[in-house]
């Protein structure tokens, strides 16, 4: 579990609150691949938070907290796969390229950012008592834009939009251990290998 929702955990576990968090990444190639992620963080509690804390210290230079009455707003533009694999945030997101006789496959993976057993560890640390699904209302959801064709039946996200691959997790209810997008280029590019 990245930081960022560990500290959220334990806030947010003594009052109510709800995160809603959104994040867009593109696929160039294997070696290339930013994300734009924008955290929404609401309760009774915000106000007390200080964002000098040192719960917040790690977050990328790229990224932006604020504060407005119950809300604190965690936005990010451009981060490069190390910016979101370091400090506070932690996405653990994997990009493979193979080559096949029909073209160039991709396969993006991330492990379900909210696995209960590290809630579960949580709770047994701050003997809380409590299910994950009672600690906070929080929910994610992941647009991916690879190269190439979707291959959705070797893909497991909820919806698709052109070459988008689009994810929506809640808090209690895991039904897969790893988000996964599979995409092929055809040989040969051009027109042929354009997602439909």
């Amino acid at each position: 579990m990245n930081k960022l929702l560990l500290a959220a955990v334990v806030i947010f576990a003594i009052g109510c609150g709800t995160i809603t968090m959104n994040m867009d990444t593109e696929v160039s190639s294997i070696g290339e691949m930013t994300h734009d992620l924008e955290v929404t963080m609401e309760s009774p509690l915000v106000p007390l938070m200080d964002l000098t804390d040192e719960e917040l210290a790690d977050i990328p230079e790229d990224c932006a907290a604020a504060i407005d009455g119950d809300v604190l707003t965690l936005t990010c533009d451009n981060l490069t796969q190390d910016q979101l694999e370091e400090g506070e945030i932690g996405f653990d997101i994997q990009v493979t390229q193979t080559e096949t006789d029909e073209g160039t496959e991709y396969r993006v993976t991330m492990p379900y950012p909210f696995p209960e057993e590290e809630f579960a560890t949580a709770d047994d640390e701050f003997d809380l008592g409590l299910e994950p699904e009672d600690l906070l209302d929080l929910s994610f959801a992941w647009n991916v834009e690879v190269p190439g064709q979707i291959d959705r039946d070797r893909s497991n996200a909820d919806s698709y939009s052109g070459s988008t691959a689009k994810f929506e997790t809640v808090l209690g209810e895991q039904q897969r251990e790893t988000l996964e997008v599979v995409s092929l280029v055809k040989a040969g590019g051009g027109a042929c290998s354009a997602p439909y």
